[in-house]
């Protein structure tokens, strides 16, 4: 069992920070609303509800005495005597609230034990949510004492309901143990709350499903069909990954039928949404690289467009290109359109000087960059 619990350990220690916030911050329970929609109504008609055995206001009366507002004066015994009504009663928010007073320490003395117990029956009769921020609680420790056991506990019954952190979880823990049956069993979940998840519009998970139908894992079978399908779909809503992953197909011609057409078309759909692509697809297209053909065309087309959404130092560069006739034409009087678009700068003016007294191009275009 150390064993297991050590590589428990290496998993959950890369859980987000926030998810240990979250099991505080997150059951905060304020004022009148843990009253169960009782904010418009008279503390006195509040009161004489709790009195008569209504479990939301008895919470709300107990969050009265417990901050002191509604006219009550602070007072810690009242109100977790409140608190207790209500919460005896089955009412999940009370349940929870006194959870964390007990576990936080601040309105009643800190009692690990009442916080377990009033924590834990609010996260059985609560949400997914709920026991996912208990697990973490108990992982990191906070408000409550750590347990790993309970950690895992909590974040599988989140998992079980369908929270999709907590199956991504559930996913690593089975990796970490070589646990290969329920592993498959919780990619399989993984996959189908993405699914879901990419049908009602999320380009994330189109991305994800799309990746695992190319490669067959995560318990979807192989389908290039529905790899691009979702790729395409997630990049015509603007996914940035979608968008570069479609347009590297087209350019290399791997699962969509090589077209630059096509490639140029999402790729400027990219680079619309960022500028620094541009000068990427060019050194792409200029070097062959990453399956991509070598095409000196396509190189300064894309540099062009790096050009004209960038900086100086990239105008700079394709008027030297220009004037050189390095991997581009040579063309003395795009060399110099180039430089005209650096305004002000002297350095421009510099190169463009040269070019038109027909000075040769140096090796390279650093000495201008000053």
């Amino acid at each position: 069992m150390a064993k297991k619990f050590a590589l428990w350990f290496c998993v959950l220690a890369f859980a987000p920070f926030w998810a240990a916030a979250q099991a505080g911050g997150g059951l905060h329970v304020s004022g009148v609303s843990a009253g169960a929609k009782v904010k418009q109504e008279n503390p006195k008609e509040i009161f004489e509800r709790a009195k008569s055995g209504d479990a939301g206001a008895q919470l709300a009366i107990g969050s009265f005495y417990a901050n002191g507002t509604n006219g009550f004066q602070k007072n810690p015994e009242e109100a977790v005597k409140w608190m207790t009504k209500s919460a005896e009663q089955g009412f999940q928010a009370a349940q929870l609230y006194l959870g964390v007073i007990y576990g936080g320490g601040t309105i009643v003395p800190r009692d690990f034990q009442k916080a377990q117990y009033w924590r834990e029956l609010a996260a059985k009769n609560g949400s997914p949510q709920e026991k996912w921020s208990l697990g973490n609680a108990y992982f990191f420790g906070y408000m409550l004492p750590k347990n790993l056991d309970k950690a895992v506990f909590w974040i599988e019954a989140a998992a079980n309901e369908g929270h999709p952190d907590a199956v991504v979880k559930m996913v690593q823990i089975c990796e970490k143990l070589g646990d290969a049956e329920n592993l498959s069993k919780w990619q399989n979940r993984l996959s189908e709350l993405e699914i879901a998840s990419a049908e009602g519009g999320n380009t994330a998970a189109m991305t994800s499903i799309a990746k695992k139908y190319l490669r067959g894992r995560g318990g979807l079978p192989r389908s290039i069909s529905k790899g691009v399908y979702w790729y395409k779909k997630a990049a015509d809503l603007g996914d940035d990954t979608a968008l570069e992953t479609v347009a590297k197909m087209y350019a290399r011609g791997r699962y969509l039928p090589k077209n630059q057409d096509m490639a140029r078309k999402y790729f400027m759909k990219l680079v619309d949404k960022n500028p620094s692509h541009a000068m990427i697809i060019s050194n792409l297209y200029l070097q062959g690289k990453d399956g991509f053909p070598k095409d000196d065309e396509q190189s300064l087309f894309w540099l062009e467009r790096a050009a004209e959404r960038t900086d100086d130092s990239v105008r700079l560069y394709i008027a030297w290109r220009y004037w050189s006739g390095i991997n581009a034409p040579k063309d003395p009087q795009r060399a110099v359109y180039w430089c005209k678009q650096c305004k002000g700068n002297p350095s421009a003016e510099k190169m463009a000087s040269d070019i038109m007294q027909n000075k040769a191009a140096p090796e390279n275009f650093a000495g201008y960059l000053k």
